[in-house]
C-alpha cells in the first residue's frame, strides 16, 4: 500500500479551519517576489490526482482570491506517466507493453477542467525500467511543422528524473530501480539527453494556449525531481559521487536551448 497517498488523504477531511491554516502558512511564499507566478495566479502543484483533493484546492483557490492580492490560485497536477509528445513506446511487445499499459495514467485519467479545480497537467515520469529509451523531439517539430497542427497531444509540463532507488526504506523484492545502477557519466549523458528534449520542447513544440497567446511561454514547465530525495536515489544536490554536475549540466542547456531558434518561430527567443 502506498503509505504517502494513506498520509495524503488524511487531509482530504481537512475542516476550513485547517485549510485556513494551511493557506496562511503558504501565503509567505505565495508572496515572495521570486514565486512563480502565471497570470497573477501563485502556481501550486498536487503530483498525484485523487478527487478528495478537490475540495480542498478549490477553497484554497477561494482564500487566494479573497485575499485580494492574486487573481487566483494556478493548479497543476501530475500524471504518473512517460511525455507522449517525447517517448515513443512502440517498440515494446508483449507483457513488457501490458506491464507499461497497466502502470502509466493516461490523460483521460485527468478530469476535465470543468470536473476538477486544475488549470493544466505534467507528466511525472514513472520509474519503470521498461522505460528505458531517452526523449526524443519529435521529427515534425525540428522539422519546422506547425505545433497547431501536427501535436495531438495537449499542453503540459514535462518531469525529469535523474535515477530512481528506493531499496533504502523498502524490502528489495518490492523495491523499483532505475538507472541507478548505470555508470555514472552514462546516466548525466542521459540526463543531458532527457533534459534537453523536454526544454526544447516546451519551447518549440507546444500547441499554443489560448489564453496565453500574449506570452506562450508563461505556462511552459519542465520539473526535475529532485533536489535530494536521497531515499529513493533521486537527488541533483552537489555529492561526492557527482559533484556539481547535476547542476551544472541544467545550466548549460538552459543556456543552450535559450540560444537555440525553434524551427517553426525562429524570431521566438523567449525562455522558459
Amino acid at each position: 500500500k502506498n503509505r504517502a497517498i494513506t498520509l495524503q488523504r488524511q487531509y482530504f477531511n481537512a475542516t476550513d479551519k485547517m485549510i485556513r491554516e494551511h493557506y496562511e502558512w503558504l501565503k509567505p511564499f505565495f508572496e515572495h517576489p521570486n514565486y512563480i507566478k502565471i497570470q497573477n495566479q501563485p502556481v501550486l502543484m498536487l503530483y498525484y490526482y485523487s478527487e478528495g483533493a478537490n475540495p480542498v484546492l478549490r477553497e484554497l483557490r477561494r482564500l487566494v482570491i479573497q485575499d485580494g492580492r492574486f487573481d487566483g490560485l494556478y493548479l497543476i497536477v501530475g500524471r504518473s506517466a512517460y511525455p507522449d509528445g517525447l517517448y515513443d513506446p512502440s517498440h515494446l511487445e508483449g507483457k513488457k507493453k501490458e506491464i507499461v499499459d497497466d502502470q502509466m495514467q493516461r490523460y483521460n485519467f485527468l478530469p476535465s477542467p470543468k470536473q476538477g479545480p486544475f488549470n493544466q497537467s505534467m507528466t511525472y515520469p514513472y520509474p519503470l525500467e521498461y522505460i528505458d529509451r531517452p526523449f526524443a523531439i519529435p521529427e515534425w517539430c525540428l522539422n519546422g511543422e506547425d505545433p497547431s497542427l501536427k501535436n495531438p497531444f495537449p499542453q503540459e509540463g514535462t518531469g525529469v528524473i535523474t535515477a530512481f532507488d528506493n531499496t533504502p526504506r523498502r524490502e528489495f523484492k518490492t523495491s523499483n530501480i532505475y538507472n541507478a545502477d548505470k555508470d555514472p557519466e552514462e546516466l548525466l549523458k542521459l540526463f543531458e539527453n532527457n533534459l534537453h528534449s523536454a526544454y526544447y520542447y516546451q519551447k518549440c513544440c507546444q500547441k499554443p494556449r489560448q489564453q496565453n497567446k500574449n506570452n506562450p511561454m508563461e505556462d511552459r514547465f519542465v520539473a526535475i525531481n529532485a533536489w535530494n530525495e536521497w531515499a529513493e536515489g533521486m537527488a541533483i544536490e552537489p555529492s561526492n559521487v557527482y559533484g556539481r554536475r547535476w547542476l551544472e549540466i541544467i545550466q548549460s542547456v538552459k543556456e543552450r536551448v535559450r540560444a537555440e531558434s525553434c524551427a517553426f518561430h525562429p524570431q521566438e527567443q523567449q525562455s522558459i
